[in-house]
């Protein structure tokens, strides 16, 4: 990570940064293409594998706008308890 990379993370909010190191991949990855330094074949596989990543950390991410009651939580314990007895 460069300094200038470093500032802007820092620079942003806090529950936003996490696509700023995918989207600096996928850059690095169309400048390695544009250069020849991949073929097109390995380049398409890469990108899914990114695309893919994406959609999982999404997912992972949207689990966080749920809420869980307390009560719920407290019940599976309260639970749990009185089956281990």
């Amino acid at each position: 990570m460069t300094e200038a990379e470093k500032v802007r993370i820092e620079n942003e909010d806090i529950k936003r940064v996490y696509w700023m190191p995918i989207e600096w991949g996928v850059q690095l990855l169309k400048k390695c293409y544009s250069r020849g330094q991949i073929d097109e074949h390995h380049f398409a596989i890469l990108c899914q594998t990114i695309t893919k990543y994406r959609e999982m950390e999404h997912n992972l991410l949207s689990f966080d706008w749920v809420n869980v009651p307390l009560v719920y939580t407290q019940g599976l314990k309260e639970h749990k308890t009185h089956i281990q007895r």
